[in-house]
């Protein structure tokens, strides 16, 4: 509306009409620097690596949920998982969610399990466009993974592959690099 209000006023100042389409393509830019990119996947499939590269590449905040929830909780996720459980976890990854989802225009890296709770869906779409990291399940990394140990990385992955391309706008098979995996993002995203 505010766009649509300028643009009356340009061409009330200048005197001319102006191209209606302009309108269109402003709106388009303001979305696309200011929608969040959400990276989201298998536990151990880069998301960190390359949403942290990509913020760097177009300028943009990083946030790691994990940090995150570290910060907030005064415990690292693994560890919380292991003294908690994962259903603690995931309810205190979800009220991190919630904080971090207000920013505009940053990039964040999701945990693994953040499909596992439907209203992270909301959260999630609320200001962002979601990136899947698809990595083939023989090269995830299983290190501080406690659920992935317990579960298997094969019983998560056919818990969670559905959602994770369910809920991604943009899925890309992993490049073999986080530097390549970010840069693939910024070209199809054209950021």
């Amino acid at each position: 509306m505010l766009v649509a209000q300028a643009f009356a006023s340009s061409e009330a100042f200048q005197g001319r009409a102006l191209d209606p389409d302009l309108i269109e393509r402003i709106l388009g830019q303001l979305v696309k620097e200011t929608r969040d990119i959400y990276f989201i996947g298998m536990p151990g499939a880069g998301k960190t690596g390359a949403a942290r590269r990509l913020a760097h590449y177009i300028g943009r905040p990083f946030v790691d949920l994990d940090d995150a929830f570290e910060v907030a909780f005064g415990i690292c996720a693994s560890e919380f998982i292991k003294a908690h459980g994962e259903d603690a976890f995931r309810a205190r990854e979800t009220e991190i969610l919630r904080d971090v989802s207000k920013g505009q225009g940053l990039v964040a890296a999701c945990g693994g399990g953040v499909v596992v709770r439907e209203e992270n869906l909301d959260l999630l779409r609320q200001n962002g466009y979601i990136v899947m990291l698809d990595r083939p399940l023989e090269e995830l990394s299983m290190k501080d993974r406690p659920v992935s140990v317990a579960k298997g990385i094969e019983t998560i992955a056919e818990e969670r592959m559905g959602l994770y391309r369910g809920w991604a706008d943009l899925e890309i098979k992993c490049t073999g690099s986080a530097e390549g995996d970010a840069l693939l993002v910024r070209e199809i995203l054209d950021l």
